[in-house]
């Protein structure tokens, strides 16, 4: 089993909560169900249900815009600079 961690902004803010909060009660549901999905079955939970997990972002076209991909890839770096000082 693998344990969902969300992740939290060095401000305190999770963005992933506040997604999930954004949401009617029954998409809610459903990223929760998909939440429970990818804890019990860790890495050999498969498409299409894995596709569905992102970073709280509904994409809505092929293109995902630039400023989602930043970020995203902002949320990554902090994660990663914060995790090498807790493994140090």
């Amino acid at each position: 089993m693998f344990i969902v961690d969300f992740f939290i902004r060095n401000d305190g803010g999770c963005p992933t909560a506040k997604f999930l909060d954004s949401l009617d009660i029954k998409m809610r549901a459903k990223c929760l169900r998909l939440l429970a999905l990818l804890e019990h079955n860790g890495n050999d939970l498969k498409e299409p249900y894995s596709k569905a997990i992102g970073n709280g972002f509904v994409k809505k076209s092929h293109k995902i815009p630039k400023r989602e991909i930043t970020l995203a890839n902002k949320y990554r770096e902090e994660y990663l600079m914060r995790k090498e000082k807790c493994d140090e």
